[in-house]
């Protein structure tokens, strides 16, 4: 007899009604879920890679953790009154952020979060189904493709009342503004920590850059058009995968201005470098990104008719020029009383 996700899960709960923690990761087969009362002991949920999930409930009163990385689906919390941590990534979390008056009845309770903005990743997934090969053909159909999102400012922040820690996890091109997430800090005044992942797509061909340009899970505003604002308790700003361009440096400054009565630490890590991420089609892109224990491919790499890294006078960057950059910007705060790490 063939019992449907849902059925089977609902039968698991009676099963096992003191369980605390449950992770479903990477199931085709996940369409609809349904968490509901009384599950008295319920406080960690994590969903995630689950690409066919259709609908999903979540009303638990005592859930205080989860996680939810896939397609858009709706409001899936209906009673959280106890949620204070929240991961999301893919879709829903493009909503969270450009639509965030869907989301304010929970948003304002959390105490921590972590954004997890990977919309080219989709584009990687695409990529590595596909059987075709890189024709004008090819070209041309993604380049029709066009990524709305990334191309509005949302008049309206999500609502972080009680926000004290912040973690976004993204993915950039080198050299493109990342002044338009001060105003997720902005959004959350009672903010303390705020840590910042950049994971850099290195496109190896013209083309593919110009896509890759487009599809961007953010905005990219101006010095001019970035929010001028005070932050009163932000206290300390933490970068993985710093390069050394002048768009982190230009962010890096901004958040030091804008937290400058509160600020006591700035921590840079430069431990970082070229990885091969798409393997059937490794002639389209690269990524630049922090160490994760795979083996990287030779520093320095080239890509035909793109430089992957703008600041040294060859095009390309290390990890020793990317530490010894962002030594030299951190020591230019000297009016700042604060801790600076590099690693």
């Amino acid at each position: 007899m063939f019992l449907s996700p849902m059925r089977s899960l609902g039968i698991f709960f009676e099963s096992c009604r003191y369980i605390e923690d449950l992770c479903i990761r990477g199931s085709n087969a996940t369409k609809d879920l349904k968490f509901v009362d009384p599950l008295p002991y319920f406080k960690v949920l994590e969903i995630s890679d689950c690409c066919n999930i259709e609908s999903l409930l979540i009303s638990v009163e005592n859930l205080v953790s989860c996680t939810y990385q896939g397609n858009q689906i709706g409001l899936p919390f209906k009673k959280v009154p106890n949620l204070s941590e929240l991961t999301l990534g893919g879709a829903f979390c493009e909503s969270f952020v450009y639509e965030p008056n869907k989301h304010s009845s929970y948003s304002t309770q959390l105490s921590k979060l972590v954004l997890n903005l990977h919309t080219a990743v989709r584009l990687h997934s695409f990529i590595c189904q596909s059987q075709q090969s890189l024709t004008d053909i090819f070209i041309a159909r993604f380049l029709s493709f066009q990524s709305a999102l990334g191309e509005i400012v949302p008049r309206d922040l999500p609502q972080l009342y009680a926000l004290k820690r912040l973690e976004l996890s993204i993915v950039s091109r080198v050299g493109r503004s990342l002044l338009f997430l001060t105003s997720l800090i902005k959004a959350s005044p009672q903010l303390q920590e705020f840590k910042i992942k950049i994971n850099y797509i290195v496109p190896c061909c013209k083309p593919f850059d110009s896509l890759i340009r487009r599809h961007m899970p953010f905005p990219e505003v101006t010095a001019v058009e970035a929010n001028v604002f005070e932050h009163e308790n932000l206290k300390v700003i933490e970068m993985v995968g710093y390069c050394g361009c002048a768009s982190e440096d230009e962010f890096i400054v901004s958040i030091c201005k804008i937290a400058a009565t509160s600020l006591e630490t700035v921590i840079i890590d430069t431990d970082c470098d070229y990885y091969r991420d798409v393997p059937n089609f490794k002639q389209l892109l690269i990524m630049y990104k922090p160490r994760d224990g795979k083996v990287p491919i030779m520093k320095g790499v080239k890509t035909g008719t793109v430089d992957p890294i703008e600041p040294t006078e060859n095009g390309n960057l290390n990890p020793f020029d990317a530490k010894k950059h962002a030594e030299k910007l951190i020591s230019s705060f000297r009016s700042l009383e604060i801790k600076k790490i590099v690693r």
